[in-house]
């Protein structure tokens, strides 16, 4: 699992599960801290949407997934969004989701929303992108 955003590798104690930054996954983009009254209190949602990555620059960022064993085999994958007004605009942003060359979602939303999909790798690699509208 990743978390946007950290800086450290971290076990998540109310849900049980091993976070890594995204650093390994990407090259562009700046980490930022959501506005503490945007941070969720809810339990289930541990850490998560307490830091993001923005895409200030460049139409298209993709996120490069690798997975040993990947080719044909299918994959629940899940990506959650958070605003958090972290930069004091009060307008979150709107992009299309994609995985590999296939559209997933738009998404637009001043809370937090999460998208789940089970997608077959075509490779042992795959790129998740953010594309600017």
């Amino acid at each position: 699992s990743i978390d946007c955003g950290v800086e450290e590798s971290y076990l998540d104690n109310p849900t049980g599960i091993w976070f890594k930054p995204d650093k390994e996954f990407i090259s562009t983009g700046e980490n930022h801290e959501t506005l503490p009254e945007y941070q969720s209190e809810n339990e289930q949602y541990g850490k998560r949407y307490k830091t993001l990555r923005s895409f200030p620059n460049g139409a298209k960022n993709c996120y490069t997934l690798t997975l040993n064993h990947a080719h044909n085999n299918s994959f629940r994958i899940r990506a959650s969004f958070g605003y958090g007004n972290y930069d004091r605009k009060n307008q979150p942003p709107k992009f299309d989701l994609y995985l590999g060359v296939n559209y997933w979602a738009t998404v637009n939303s001043r809370s937090n929303v999460c998208y789940e999909i089970i997608h077959v790798f075509p490779a042992d690699t795959e790129y998740m992108c953010l594309v600017n509208t």
